[in-house]
């Protein structure tokens, strides 16, 4: 038994989060507040703020609220322990971060194809998909990761820029016959990556 497979590690975000519901088979659910970028298409805002009707005026149209909303919150589906070949299944610094660094350089993501590497449970790549044209998530295909990552993005696609085609990939970054002919891997613009045990971010524009 290698030592991946024996040693078990606990993001530090985990001891800090007043926000998380456990689940019984082991994954739990925390929300993740940020704000808008500068630059978000004002209309896809209000449309988010739409959501829930505050009632019926007496035209019998539904009231609603456009106040334009300066945060918002992500619901993601993680696990709190793993072993380290699963660390992907986590929520590190690293990946909040990453998001931070996106919404403070939106220019730099919009109308963008962008290719994030090492992606764990997606919050980065969900993020991405508020500004970029198109967004191809990537992690090893091992354990749940994969499955972390598109149920995360379905759940926040209402967050998703109009238009943008969001696309979860298995990439293993030792494994060249795994990326070397994608021709949507080679069409992008910007490439992502977070580190979450060294907390270490890397951006990439062609």
């Amino acid at each position: 038994m290698g030592v991946e497979d024996e040693c078990c590690v606990t993001s530090e975000l985990v001891c800090e989060s007043e926000t998380t519901v456990g689940k019984a088979d082991g994954l739990v659910k925390s929300t993740f507040s940020f704000e808008f970028p500068r630059g978000f298409d004002e209309n896809h805002v209000l449309r988010l703020k739409e959501g829930p009707q505050r009632g019926i005026d007496e035209d019998g149209d539904p009231i609603i609220d456009r106040k334009h909303p300066q945060t918002f919150t992500l619901k993601i589906e993680h696990r709190t322990t793993t072993t380290l070949s699963l660390v992907g299944e986590q929520v590190w610094r690293g990946a909040l971060l990453l998001c931070d660094y996106i919404l403070a350089n939106p220019k730099e993501f919009s109308g963008k194809n962008v290719l994030e590497m090492g992606a764990g449970t997606g919050i980065s790549s969900v993020v991405a998909s508020f500004l970029s044209a198109n967004v191809i998530c990537t992690d090893v295909n091992r354990g749940e990761i994969l499955d972390l990552c598109r149920e995360n993005l379905k759940r926040n696609e209402l967050f998703t820029k109009p238009g943008c085609h969001v696309e979860v990939c298995p990439l293993d970054w030792m494994d060249i016959a795994s990326w070397r002919d994608n021709e949507a891997f080679k069409s992008c613009d910007v490439i992502i990556a977070a580190d979450g045990k060294f907390v270490s971010i890397w951006v990439y524009s062609s």
